[in-house]
C-alpha cells in the first residue's frame, strides 16, 4: 500500500489507542520487548484513517558507558541530567507500507515534537534524543 507523506498524522499517548498500539506491536515485535517502564511516550502514525507506524520513546538507561563517555559528564552530572535524555525504544513501520523515505520523515516529525510532548506529560523537557 502506498501513502503520501503529507497525509500522515501522528497521535501521541491517546489512551483509547493504547490497546491498538499494543496489538500492532505484539503482532510484529517479540512479546518480551513490548512493555515500557519509567517515563515513556507512545506514538501511532496514521494515513488515510489507517495506522502505518508505531513509535515509543523511553527515559534513558541509568548507566550506558559509551553515551556517558561521549557526553563526558561526571557521575554527579549524569544523576542530575539523565532525566533530560530519551531514546527511541520502538519504531515499527507496518510491513505493507512502501513509501521511500517515509520512515525518516516520521522519525523527524516525532523528534520535532518530542520535547514539548514530554514536558506536557512529565513536567520537564528532553534535550537529547
Amino acid at each position: 500500500m502506498y501513502f503520501n507523506r503529507q497525509s500522515a498524522s501522528i497521535d501521541e499517548n491517546a489512551v483509547d489507542l493504547d490497546h491498538l498500539s499494543k496489538r500492532i506491536a505484539g503482532q510484529y515485535l517479540l512479546p518480551t520487548v513490548i512493555g515500557l517502564k519509567w517515563e515513556h511516550l507512545k506514538y501511532l502514525v496514521w494515513a488515510k484513517g489507517r495506522p502505518i507506524a508505531c513509535l515509543a520513546w523511553s527515559s534513558a538507561a541509568r548507566h550506558l558507558g559509551s553515551r556517558d563517555r561521549y557526553i563526558g559528564w561526571s557521575a554527579a552530572a549524569r544523576r542530575r541530567n539523565l532525566r533530560l535524555i530519551a531514546y527511541n525504544t520502538r519504531f515499527l513501520m507496518l510491513p505493507w507500507i512502501r513509501v521511500p523515505h517515509l520512515a525518516s520523515h516520521i522519525l523527524a516529525s516525532v523528534v520535532g515534537r518530542l520535547s514539548h510532548d514530554w514536558e506536557r506529560v512529565y513536567g520537564h523537557p528532553v534535550y537529547f534524543a
